[in-house]
């Protein structure tokens, strides 16, 4: 049978690829891949990245035929790897269009914010198609990924040692604003950046 070809773009506004054999008669084979990246995620710097979920919209041609996942991965900008593979392989994609809801966690991946904002992040799709005759079709019509993050907008613990009589040491600190876009951050205890810093612990609290 001839292989699927790469995944094209229908006047529709959707993405597919089809499995025809001549003579037309039972066939199966698997997708190239589809890989979607240039998200335009802007996450602040500061953010602890908790969770990521894809939501594909996708279908098949007819009852008789049937589609499944092979690959539905992550890539990472950074070394272009693949992350963990989340394909459901048993479940076949519905006739009528319908959203699969993948991932939830990490992917396996320690993610930053730069990773996820980069344009190289990406989300790679595969799939199997198996037709008893004729034209064999999986479609794709929409991918939203969801990142969930904790904003961290708080500098770091910082220690300095001090000389021998000092009692007290000026220290600077900038809170991540990005991450009090919508709100203020108000200092509640502690000391303002730019303040001696006596010896000991000092603890700084914001409220928002």
């Amino acid at each position: 049978s001839d292989g699927t070809t790469a995944a094209g773009l229908a006047t529709g506004g959707y993405a597919f690829a089809s499995l025809i054999t001549n003579p037309l008669g039972a066939a199966t084979d698997t997708t190239n891949c589809l890989e979607l990246s240039n998200f335009g995620f802007s996450i602040c710097e500061s953010s602890i990245i908790d969770s990521i979920t894809v939501e594909i919209e996708r279908g098949r041609s007819a009852l008789g035929d049937n589609v499944t996942d092979v690959k539905i991965v992550l890539v990472n900008p950074n070394d272009l790897s693949e992350s963990q593979n989340k394909a459901n392989t048993s479940t076949s994609w519905p006739v009528a269009d319908a959203v699969a809801t993948y991932g939830g966690d990490n992917w396996g991946i320690a993610w930053t914010p730069e990773m996820i904002s980069d344009p190289g992040f990406a989300v790679r799709i595969q799939a199997r198609i198996d037709k008893p005759l004729g034209v064999g079709q999986a479609r794709i019509d929409n991918v939203i990924v969801h990142v969930y993050c904790t904003l961290d907008g708080c500098p770091k613990d910082t220690t300095v040692n001090l000389n021998p009589l000092e009692c007290s040491a000026v220290i600077n600190y900038e809170l991540d604003t990005c991450a009090f876009i919508n709100c203020d951050a108000i200092q509640v205890a502690g000391l303002p950046p730019g303040s001696p810093f006596p010896i000991g612990t000092t603890i700084n609290v914001f409220t928002i």
